[in-house]
């Protein structure tokens, strides 16, 4: 497969719900995603990439509900990064990791012992980075090395502008509102035109298969534009040298989530994903926020699809293993290099769930 990128560019307003259901009279208020969890992405993309004509096979398999769906879609089409893009500066953005805390202009990480993360000590009061962003550049330049407050962190607001809908059900017989189905809607859209999503993505197709085209996205199917390129984007290419030049001269490296990783299956069975991930790869220390629950419509099936519990983007993942010592970040990522890390085994993987960013564990976090 070859690596290609979309930026996806909304035209409205937009509304991404999480896995919770929503009840009639027992919920008035349902909450916006600011981005959108990545399937959503994979089935807008591939939908597109079908009516243009592409993956025919998997459609005809999609026709016929056959059993082989799922491992011909990671064959032809992987997700393996989500980002926000300021097409000005051509930086991307990230979750920020929640080992970093801050108090006012001043920066911290968490301090690391005995499996634990624990707040900074000192004077001041220090509040972890929850919901707040991170470049690549900062990541690569200043949280890798520990320079904390020359790293600049970015809340919400600063990428997105959330608005207010009302709205209510209409009985149909007496032609009046329903009476306690009146709800509120919170929709997002980005705070300036410079801002996009960007994917980077997995495919089995040649430049000239795929055309620049319109998808529907979230809850209200609004319409948004995406454009691609094979051309490796200059962030992307900052992070492969960084990967490709640092050497772990320890026995520990940070995994970083940049999109949430499902921690339970699908299937009947509820064996725990993450509890296998953990002891396969010696995690031993897991920072994360506020659990998220993942829900959706399986379109081939026509069903919806069971809720799934995951751990946020940003959480941190400390792992360990003595074959880290004086191997580059590289080895480490290369999928054929299963004596070092596997994240095939993560559910959803292949449709972004669970991408990661590694750090070395560097003396002081400790």
């Amino acid at each position: 497969m070859r690596e290609c990128y979309f930026k996806i560019k909304p035209s409205d307003t937009l509304f991404f719900r999480d896995g919770h259901p929503f009840l009639k009279r027992l919920n008035n208020y349902l909450e916006s995603l600011n981005v959108p969890y990545p399937s959503v992405f994979y089935g807008a993309i591939f939908s597109a990439l079908l009516r243009q004509g592409n993956f025919k096979d998997i459609l005809n398999s999609i026709r016929n509900k056959d059993n082989e769906i799922e491992t011909k879609l990671e064959k032809n089409f992987n997700i393996t990064g989500v980002y926000l893009y300021d097409e000005i500066k051509n930086e991307l953005y990230v979750k920020a990791p929640l080992d970093l805390f801050e108090d006012g202009n001043s920066k911290s990480f968490g301090l690391y012992k005995d499996g634990f993360l624990y707040s900074p000590t000192g004077a001041n009061k220090f509040n972890r980075c929850d919901d707040k962003f991170i470049s690549l550049s900062d990541l690569i330049k200043h949280y890798s090395s520990r320079n904390v407050n020359e790293i600049t962190l970015y809340p919400s607001k600063y990428f997105f502008t959330n608005y207010s809908k009302i709205g209510i059900e209409i009985d149909r017989q007496k032609r009046t509102v329903k009476e306690e189905h009146l709800y509120r809607i919170n929709m997002v859209e980005f705070s300036d035109k410079r801002f996009s999503y960007l994917l980077k993505c997995e495919i089995d197709l040649n430049e000239d298969e795929i055309k620049d085209d319109v998808i529907r996205l979230g809850g209200e199917s609004k319409i948004a534009s995406f454009t691609h390129t094979f051309k490796e984007l200059s962030a992307i290419k900052e992070l492969n040298e960084f990967y490709n030049n640092t050497i772990v001269y320890g026995d520990k490296i940070k995994l970083i989530l940049t999109t949430p990783m499902i921690i339970e299956k699908s299937s009947q069975d509820k064996k725990d994903d993450f509890d296998n991930f953990i002891n396969n790869n010696n995690i031993e220390c897991v920072v994360t926020g506020k659990p998220e629950y993942i829900g959706g419509f399986d379109m081939a099936r026509n069903h919806q699809k069971n809720i799934r519990k995951a751990i946020p983007a940003g959480s941190v993942l400390i792992m360990k293993n003595n074959k880290f010592r004086n191997v580059s970040i590289n080895q480490i990522l290369d999928d054929s290099c299963e004596k070092y890390i596997n994240l095939k085994n993560i559910e959803d993987n292949f449709r972004g769930f669970g991408s990661i960013i590694i750090m070395p564990f560097r003396r002081g976090d400790d």
